[in-house]
């Protein structure tokens, strides 16, 4: 797990220092998704059942990680 994190972040690295695209708008969209992944968050907090699915847990974690992935792209 630790290789493949090493992976993706110096392949996300790589990508964002060497494109030439303005990533700039990825600000707004990832607060965005932030609040809406925190708001989702709470939900599960308070209604424990909903979030005893394996697939709702995957999904939720998938999305996480896409909105990690886009941060550090952004910000480098």
């Amino acid at each position: 797990a630790m290789v493949l994190c090493a992976a993706v972040v110096f392949a996300l690295t790589v990508y964002a220092c060497t494109t030439k695209s303005d990533l700039t708008y990825c600000a707004g969209i990832g607060f965005a998704a932030a609040m809406v992944m925190f708001m989702i968050s709470m939900f599960f907090l308070f209604s424990w059942y909903s979030f005893r699915s394996h697939f709702l847990r995957a999904m939720f974690a998938a999305c996480g990680a896409i909105l990690m992935s886009i941060y550090l792209v952004f910000d480098i």
